[in-house]
């Protein structure tokens, strides 16, 4: 009985504790990167390198796939069907995937089992791949290991996805890891609307021994600058973002997009009021398509695509361990989103933009065949 009334005791104490910091976002954040900073390593990781043939990439045919690895992406179906999707149902991997899990399970066991359920080990061509829920953003890493050249990678998120935790792979550590990885020669990051606070307090809790990454690591916020951020870099300083606003913002690091075939990494997250499972940005959907259209048209050649932050409809997703850390962790997003209330119009953007998205690239392909 006092074991019973001593574990109430404690589960109202952190539920009052969670209640309490919500309402302020600066003791919030505080209290996130603290828990934070005591998981980060203090000496990062080497991250040991993929096995790739490096003669072994052309860039044509594109191909277009369909990661299954949460049923997110079924709602899309109807598109996807109708084209010339490849599909590959990973759901077991999804389930091992979600949210966290060890680094040495992430590249081992289910990096082998991607690798023999895609059929080879690298990609041979410019492949689109639509993966789902951004609570498996770190599907992405798998992916870019699978790239057998130098690239530079356009990483559309709201979020840096840069903490370096200890022996563990986050949806929002992997690009920390992305930064490590010989084949990425720069990383663009668009779209970011994080608070100031959070820029800063990811770069102080940076591994000192890490710190050399960030000449790596270009950062281009929708409004406000920030520690990784000057204000030359934010995309709305002047005024509405156009083509024009780009080529101005983007001219002193064209020469350096061109050096190298361009792979994109896109997290919808990035767009305004999306239905993510965060927080989202302050993109609007035509300057999301601007953004990425520049990019685009600005490539010397493309190397590859994934796209993700498709809506999670699995009614059973906060069942699972991982959902249980996710609402301890995340619990003011998802109150103040709304997650849960799925509605049809939440399937209509999401599939609208997996068409647009899907439909940038291809015609972009198809100019290239001619």
């Amino acid at each position: 009985m006092i074991a019973l009334i001593t574990f109430v005791i404690i589960l109202l104490f952190f539920i009052g504790l969670i209640t309490l910091v919500s309402f302020s976002i600066e003791i919030r954040d505080r209290v996130a990167w603290f828990i934070l900073s005591l998981m980060t390593e203090k000496q990062h990781e080497p991250l040991v390198e993929k096995d790739l043939c490096l003669t072994g990439f052309s860039f044509s045919p594109f191909i277009s796939r369909i990661v299954d690895l949460d049923s997110s992406i079924i709602p899309f179906q109807a598109f996807w069907k109708s084209q010339d999707f490849k599909v590959y149902s990973l759901k077991d991997v999804g389930r091992i995937m979600r949210l966290i899990l060890p680094r040495s399970l992430l590249l081992g066991f289910v990096e082998k089992t991607v690798d023999q359920r895609l059929g080879s080990s690298q990609e041979t061509s410019p492949t689109l791949t639509f993966y789902g829920d951004d609570t498996n953003n770190h599907f992405s890493l798998l992916l870019l290991r699978r790239i057998p050249i130098k690239v530079n990678v356009i990483f559309f998120d709201n979020h840096l996805d840069s903490v370096f935790l200890k022996g563990f792979e986050h949806c929002g550590s992997w690009m920390a890891r992305g930064l490590m990885m010989e084949n990425v020669n720069k990383v663009f990051h668009i779209g970011s609307d994080e608070s100031p606070f959070e820029h800063q307090s990811c770069l102080e809790i940076w591994p000192k021994s890490a710190k050399g990454l960030l000449s790596k690591l270009h950062v281009f916020r929708t409004r406000n600058s920030s520690v990784f951020c000057p204000s030359s870099n934010v995309l709305r300083s002047r005024g509405e973002i156009t083509i024009s606003s780009l080529e101005k913002i983007f001219a002193p690091h064209i020469d350096e997009l061109r050096k190298y075939p361009l792979y994109f990494c896109l997290d919808k997250d990035c767009i305004i009021n999306y239905p993510a499972q965060w927080s989202t940005g302050q993109l609007s959907v035509e300057e999301f398509f601007t953004c990425l259209r520049f990019f685009i048209n600005s490539a010397s050649s493309i190397a590859g695509a994934d796209v993700c932050g498709d809506h999670n409809h699995d009614k059973y997703y906060y069942n699972r361990f991982s959902g249980w850390y996710n609402l301890f962790f995340h619990y003011f997003e998802l109150l103040m989103d709304d997650y849960h209330l799925v509605k049809e119009s939440t399937y209509e953007l999401n599939n609208m933009l997996n068409e647009r998205i899907y439909c940038e690239f291809k015609t972009y392909f198809d100019n290239a065949s001619t």
